[in-house]
């Protein structure tokens, strides 16, 4: 990695409307004492792919004023890396808040199993479990845990942190949309959409995060899983997970990334979360065993979930309505205000716009807004297109050009198909309202998110050398040869 120099500038040219600063610092007043500590955590490699994924997500987490601790776990780095990654975090990413251990590093190995060595999503469960019985950020001032990083299984397999506090399982290639919270009580700028045989009743009012009762967004994952082997993966031939009917496996454990609970339950979950991996993937071999894993784990500690629809938009390719993801925002935007919207969303505040106009189309969508986007795909309209799999690696660097700027009509009437990057520019795939406006949504989004925190990147971290600010990095150009 290259190093640097870091001016001193401050961060206060980050988008922070006066009214949303106001607001937030009243909340607070009133909810510290009461409200748990939010621990949001995500695991990645020591690769440079992760590294800007994580620094978008870094960057979105303070546009939206994100409460509580981020952490990064970070798994398989030799020392040199580690060293590499301590100091670009200390000089890129520290900076992006004045709050001290906001954005905290906890160090692991890998994983280590033969079944599994080429099976990245093992270090999800591993270094979870690794941070919950060696996360020690007490012993460095800006909170970075490195000293069992060489250490595959603690002796002291306890809890190390408050069992009270809420954790949140997040992945690394997600953008904030809006502060993730442990509260799903539904209010006048929040709508929360709960998934079938989830919603609160008079009899069953659970709306927020408790011991007992973890939250997660909603997957379309099936229940397969109550035909594996479960006495095997679990080490019990009583174990909890047989219990669970069909019906109750489909309305509480189709479940996946954001995980929300206590510490204190996930910390149940995960040690049967880690072992199944393993066991799943010797009779299930694709690539959501993972997820699967997770599921049977919460079975075994007898914690279905409260799951809730809406909590992401990743989007997909079959143009109609996907009830598991958050796209209710998208029909209350014009479709000529899409590519604006997903510029400006993640800085926009619902009680701030509703307060001016209830009854504007804004504040109907900030209302339905997900929390996070999810940008595992690729997204395409016309000749437009974003995905991370070609996204360069070296972004975030003082020469790299900032990425361009979509037209505003992305999402109306620029085109009404799309073009597959790398393919012959005539070969038009015609797309429907539906994956116009999700495409454009996304492409401008992250087009946008990507433009500023390259902005910030620069502005504090190339002092001493010239900065390319050229707004010209087109992903479809870049992929596409030119057929002249």
């Amino acid at each position: 990695m290259t190093h640097t120099a870091s001016s001193n500038k401050s961060n206060d040219h980050l988008y922070i409307p006066t009214s949303l600063r106001k607001s937030q610092q009243q909340q607070q007043s009133k909810t510290t004492t009461t409200e748990p500590h939010l621990h949001l955590v995500f695991s990645t490699d020591c690769s440079s792919y992760q590294h800007w994924q994580s620094y978008v997500l870094y960057y979105s987490a303070v546009q939206v004023r994100q409460k509580g601790t981020i952490t990064r776990i970070i798994s398989g780095c030799d020392d040199t890396q580690m060293q590499d990654m301590i100091a670009w975090h200390q000089q890129n990413v520290l900076p992006l808040t004045k709050e001290p251990k906001k954005f905290t590093l906890h160090f692991t190995p890998n994983y280590d199993h033969p079944i599994l060595q080429s099976y990245v999503f093992v270090n999800k469960p591993f270094g979870l479990l690794h941070y919950f019985e060696n996360y020690n950020p007490d012993k460095d001032e800006h909170g970075f845990s490195t000293e069992a990083r060489h250490i595959q299984r603690s002796h002291n397999q306890s809890l190390q942190l408050n069992p009270n506090d809420i954790i949140a399982v997040i992945d690394p290639d997600m953008m904030f949309l809006k502060p993730l919270t442990h509260d799903f009580t539904p209010s006048q700028s929040f709508q929360p959409v709960y998934a079938p045989g989830n919603e609160p009743t008079d009899n069953n009012s659970i709306t927020v995060v408790q011991h007992g009762h973890p939250f997660s967004a909603r997957y379309s994952v099936g229940d397969p899983w109550r035909q594996f082997n479960l006495p095997y993966i679990t080490g019990s031939d009583t174990t909890p997970a047989l219990n669970f009917t069909s019906e109750e496996a489909i309305a509480h454990f189709q479940v996946g990334s954001p995980y929300i609970a206590t510490m204190k339950d996930m910390h149940a979950i995960t040690p049967t979360w880690l072992v199944a991996v393993h066991k799943v993937r010797e009779e299930y071999q694709e690539h959501i065993s993972e997820m699967y894993s997770y599921i049977i784990g919460a079975a075994h500690a007898n914690l279905p979930h409260v799951v809730l629809q809406g909590f992401i938009i990743s989007g997909d390719d079959s143009g109609e309505e996907v009830p598991t993801e958050g796209w209710s925002f998208l029909p209350e935007v014009p479709p000529s205000q899409v590519c604006t919207f997903g510029e400006e969303a993640y800085k926009l505040n619902a009680i701030d716009v509703c307060n001016l106009d209830e009854t504007s189309w804004k504040c109907q969508a900030l209302k339905k807004l997900p929390n996070f986007l999810h940008f595992c795909q690729g997204y395409n309209v016309g000749n437009w297109f974003w995905g991370k799999h070609n996204f360069p690696k070296d972004y975030f660097t003082c020469e790299s050009p900032l990425m361009a700027t979509p037209p505003s009509n992305l999402g109306s009437d620029y085109a009404d198909y799309r073009l597959e990057p790398g393919q012959s520019r005539s070969a038009e795939i015609p797309i429907n309202s539906f994956e116009k406006t999700r495409n454009a949504f996304v492409i401008c989004a992250m087009s946008k998110v990507l433009q500023e925190a390259a902005e910030y990147y620069k502005t504090h971290s190339c002092a001493f050398q010239k900065s390319n600010l050229e707004k010209t990095l087109n992903l479809y150009e870049i992929l596409t040869p030119s057929e002249e």
